[in-house]
């Protein structure tokens, strides 16, 4: 807690001096009236130290641009009354109402709610918060300074675009159904106007609702598990690339870890096995039932412009461990024919292999299209234009322009 008294004591010091001049009436009044203050201000000061001060988070982990509430509460527990000051955290400028200042009865508890957001992804620090008194005359002030110790996670945002050619090879225990074999009776999906299907797929209930036939829609018994590999890494062997090209690096990973997050969520809502493997600053490994933790994982992910060991000698290691149910599905920014041979060898023990590359990123759902053409390295295209002949065993290689967007893209694959 800290205290600013300085006026209040250059009244005494100026009265004392009056006092010791000119001993009259006028100075036991004047000295009447300093006391009533410093009581005032004693009491103030043991009452302002009692109050009870916390705060919360609504939530710890958000989305870029999600606004999120924080919430200071503040408990009086004496017989003073107080109007108080509170200014949020100082390391974030997007915070709603910048300060409140409001009256605490006495034996008052009052909860005083902030918004904010952040426009970039990562673990953040909001910073300290203060809560002030000040005299209603000015005389004197107590504030005191709260460190908020709880970092916000903050998640990348989501991509529109819904994956659906992961091979299907794994069958799960269920229920037989009569109308499509790869169908799960136990897991009820969403329902859907009838064409001829058999009378016991019927949802009686909602066609009664809706006044016409409704039919249910069931998940699958059927689907493979898709490992995803990130190379968020600056590439540094093959090529030497131009400065202006690295500085925009930082940049364009934004797009391929907004894909892989977009991919992620929506195959882990859809109760498919997703395994996570990012090459960053460091190496790591998801695989979790909970899309949450791959998005902890993305929320921290820095890329390494000289990293120890090649992306592609991580994917060599990786061969032993692969299945002939599992889609395998590269996103990098930066590839060259020299990764041929290897996807050879993953598709050899895979059902499928997609390599997404994205140099400069993809164009958005709500973004239009402009008529810029770009223009490629020739590393990429001669890999693009190489691995077209392996099609039609499944492994297929895109090349993303800033003007596709990734519904495109999945549809192409």
């Amino acid at each position: 807690m800290r205290t600013d008294n300085l006026k209040i004591k250059k009244i005494t010091l100026y009265i004392t001096i009056f006092s010791f001049l000119t001993l009259t009436e006028l100075s036991l009044v004047l000295w009447f009236i300093l006391a009533v203050l410093w009581i005032s201000f004693f009491k103030k000061k043991m009452a302002f130290k009692k109050l009870e001060v916390s705060h919360s988070f609504e939530y710890e982990r958000i989305f870029v641009d999600e606004e999120v509430c924080f919430t200071v509460s503040i408990k009086n527990h004496s017989k003073e009354e107080f109007t108080l000051l509170v200014t949020p955290p100082h390391l974030v400028d997007t915070f709603f109402p910048k300060e409140d200042l409001f009256v605490l009865g006495k034996q008052e508890v009052q909860k005083r709610k902030f918004r904010f957001s952040f426009s970039e992804r990562g673990s953040k620090k909001i910073g300290r918060y203060t809560v002030s008194f000040d005299d209603r005359f000015g005389l004197f002030s107590f504030w005191k300074v709260y460190e908020v110790c709880t970092e916000v996670k903050v998640f990348p945002k989501l991509v529109s675009g819904v994956f659906r050619n992961q091979a299907l090879k794994k069958l799960l225990p269920s229920q037989k159904s009569n109308v499509r074999i790869l169908e799960d009776v136990s897991m009820f999906e969403n329902i859907s106007e009838y064409d001829n299907e058999p009378l016991n797929r019927v949802h009686w209930k909602a066609s009664a609702r809706y006044d016409r036939l409704m039919v249910k829609k069931f998940s699958f018994t059927s689907m493979g598990r898709t490992r995803i590999y990130l190379d968020a890494n600056f590439p540094n062997q093959e090529l030497i690339l131009n400065q202006a090209w690295q500085e925009l690096h930082s940049q364009y990973i934004e797009y391929a870890i907004r894909a892989c997050g977009s991919l992620i969520k929506q195959m882990i809502e859809s109760n498919q096995e997703v395994i996570f493997k990012v090459f960053s600053k460091t190496y790591e490994t998801v695989d979790s039932k909970n899309w949450v933790e791959y998005f902890d994982v993305l929320s921290c992910l820095e890329g390494k412009y000289e990293p120890i060991q090649n992306f592609q000698l991580y994917l060599q290691e990786d061969l032993r461990f692969l299945t002939f149910e599992d889609t395998v599905i590269i996103v990098s920014m930066f590839l060259s024919e020299s990764i041929l041979p290897l996807l050879i060898d993953l598709r050899s023990r895979c059902s499928k292999v997609i390599v997404l590359l994205m140099p400069y990123g993809f164009r958005l759902e709500d973004e239009e299209k402009t008529e810029y053409v770009e223009r490629f390295r020739d590393e990429l295209l001669t890999l693009q234009q190489k691995a077209e002949v392996l099609e039609e065993n499944h492994v297929l290689v895109r090349l993303i322009s800033s003007n596709q967007s990734l519904s495109e893209v999945y549809e192409s694959v």
